[in-house]
């Protein structure tokens, strides 16, 4: 009988206290990510997102505080916890954890964020009027200055199944002008 409790107590502690396995994602410098995490009986838990090793100073975010800086995180109630970070930067990559706080020992779940060099981002507006604008930055660039925005804007046709171009331009921020160009 002392044996069945003994595994009974193993088995539950081991399957209370586990990781689900590492979750790998990528972004880009200047871009945003999120990371959803999952744990088991966590549902009226905090929750928190820190950094590896994951001592109390490398805590970035918690459930039951409001959030500052760049990481944002949501307790949807069911254990399940959406860690947003914003303006990501090539020093974020690294290993972080999603924890949830217990009683006796807290349980986590492996991160693993890679944040390459570079980033494109495009936003558009669709009404009457289109128009889309590009920011990049060359994955193999020496510097973290953008080198060339893109903008175009058009306009619909009465069908909606054209569109008529108005503008484009492609304007360098750099003095690289022609070597870039041609890499176009």
């Amino acid at each position: 009988m002392k044996l069945f409790c003994v595994a009974w107590l193993w088995i539950f502690l081991s399957e209370f206290n586990s990781t689900t396995g590492a979750i790998s994602k990528q972004g880009y410098s200047e871009g945003n990510i999120t990371i959803t995490c999952s744990h088991r009986w966590a549902a009226n838990n905090n929750k928190y997102f820190c950094r590896d090793p994951c001592g109390h100073l490398d805590i970035l975010v918690k459930s039951d505080q409001t959030p500052t800086g760049r990481y944002t995180l949501k307790d949807s109630g069911d254990g399940t916890v959406t860690v947003h970070i914003t303006h990501l930067q090539e020093s974020d990559s690294g290993i972080y954890w999603c924890a949830v706080d217990r009683f006796g020992f807290d349980t986590f779940e492996n991160v693993k964020l890679t944040v390459f060099k570079g980033c494109v981002t495009a936003t558009s507006t669709y009404n009457s009027h289109h128009s889309e604008e590009a920011n990049g930055v060359y994955r193999n660039a020496t510097d973290d200055r953008p080198y060339a925005t893109i903008k175009k804007s058009s306009t619909m046709s009465k069908d909606e199944s054209q569109s008529d171009p108005v503008y484009q331009n492609l304007h360098f921020n750099t003095t690289q002008e022609e070597a870039i160009y041609g890499n176009l």
